[in-house]
């Protein structure tokens, strides 16, 4: 199983831009909560920039610090981890409904209450 954060060449994300493996520490997801990532792809926020500074940038080709600060990184950066926490999410939706009708079919018929013939 694939860690989050690293693509194919099983190298955190960004190493391949250039980025030295402490600074493409934004691929483990360590420097902001899972909410926050998603709030920020949401409103069509890229936070690499600002997580980056400037003087990480500089010292990339253009290029690259383009493709970084750009619209599709980010998106592909989260978009893997993303998918596989909403597939276990609804994998786990379906066991827990699978368990519950099970009890429900064990639980046996319709139960209904007789009158209390009781004096007051």
């Amino acid at each position: 199983m694939r860690r989050a954060g690293f693509r194919g060449s099983g190298r955190p994300a960004g190493t391949r831009e250039g980025l030295p493996v402490s600074r493409s520490a934004l691929s483990t997801g360590t420097w902001c909560s899972p909410v926050g990532v998603l709030f920020a792809a949401l409103l069509g926020y890229n936070p690499v920039r600002t997580l980056l500074g400037p003087e990480a940038l500089a010292h990339l080709p253009s290029g690259h610090a383009d493709y970084l600060t750009g619209r599709a990184f980010f998106p592909k950066l989260i978009s893997e981890p993303f998918a596989g926490g909403l597939s276990i999410a609804f994998d786990f939706a379906i066991a827990a409904c699978l368990v519950a009708a099970f009890a429900s079919l064990l639980r046996g018929g319709r139960y209904v209450h007789g009158e209390r013939t009781g004096e007051a």
